[in-house]
């Protein structure tokens, strides 16, 4: 065993000499890759957390610039409890960082604020804070706005002024919007209507937009060039005698859920809404519109516009898109 022992030491001795005298091929080690270096912390990078589905650590890492007065971080936070992500969800923190953001001039703040507070009721406040949203060209603001005036909701009803706003958040790309002003146009008269566009042309000057709007023409210009329509001649008096008392039609409301260039989107909509909404639709039907262009996916018919309001609150509760529209 002392033998075996000498000889092991002897080589251990020996190895590095060897290892001189000729060349020894070394295994090649590969190191191994750095871990990521953590992110920074910054609103940007809650950002990217955010949009990798990390909301709780985007919450966390915007939460120290909130509290600094970061005004883009307070809004985020009032995303998180609003939506309930990262965050409890808590829509009267939500309010809270929405009204921290918005009195500093922060205008998703100030439009999602205002959205908040109009559909708690508090109509006076949210009107005011979605005026002075809208007015500096905040699109979701101006639709909300727009629709209040539509349906004299909190404001005297103007299709003026309803036409005037729904016309820039349409030609800010707001398919909502679209679909309001479309909805409007065969309701008012040549004269309303360019009231309603000169108006939205002025706002679009003071919002910092580049001037009148792109994607809807002026309706004077239209009415101008359109040919002038035939009067049929006719007999007076068989006229008159074919005549019948003509009757008051009833007012009739319906709630419009969306509107969809093509007719299976619609259908698969409203196939969405009896899967997962089913009570939603219990005692009214749907009714899928088409005018030519656009299918419109409406419920109802409901006898007064306080009736189609009380439906559309219930679908706007269930998380869905919804305004209350007159029945063609």
């Amino acid at each position: 065993m002392a033998g075996l022992r000498l000889i092991a030491l002897v080589l251990l001795c020996c190895a590095p000499a060897l290892a001189q005298r000729r060349e020894v091929q070394q295994p090649v080690t590969v190191p191994m890759a750095a871990p990521p270096a953590p992110m920074a912390a910054s609103v940007r990078n809650g950002a990217e957390l955010w949009r990798r589905g990390e909301w709780a650590a985007a919450a966390a890492m915007w939460r120290p610039f909130a509290e600094n007065g970061n005004l883009d971080a307070m809004f985020n936070i009032g995303q998180a409890y609003k939506l309930g992500r990262g965050l409890p969800k808590n829509e009267a923190q939500a309010r809270d960082w929405y009204r921290k953001a918005a009195e500093r001039g922060h205008r998703p703040a100030q439009a999602n604020l205002g959205i908040l507070l109009f559909q708690s009721g508090q109509k006076a406040d949210a009107l005011r804070w979605l005026k002075q949203a809208a007015d500096a060209g905040e699109p979701r603001a101006q639709y909300v706005y727009g629709v209040a005036h539509w349906n004299g909701d909190g404001v005297p009803r103007s299709l003026v002024t309803a036409y005037a706003y729904l016309a820039r958040a349409a030609d800010q790309g707001l398919a909502e919007g679209r679909s309001a002003i479309d909805l409007l146009t065969p309701k008012m008269s040549v004269v309303e209507r360019t009231s309603g566009w000169q108006l939205a042309s002025a706002l679009a000057k003071t919002d910092g937009s580049s001037g009148p709007l792109a994607s809807i023409p002026s309706p004077s210009a239209l009415a101008a060039n359109a040919p002038v329509p035939q009067t049929p001649s006719s007999n007076p008096a068989a006229i008159a005698g074919k005549a019948a008392t003509p009757t008051r039609p009833q007012p009739a409301f319906r709630v419009q859920l969306g509107a969809y260039s093509r007719r299976e989107l619609a259908e698969a909509a409203l196939a969405a809404i009896k899967s997962r909404s089913p009570a939603l639709l219990e005692g009214v039907g749907p009714i899928l519109q088409y005018d030519g262009s656009l299918t419109r996916l409406h419920i109802g018919t409901f006898d007064s516009l306080e009736a189609s309001k009380a439906a559309c609150a219930r679908f706007t509760a269930a998380g869905y898109s919804c305004i209350p529209v007159d029945a063609p």
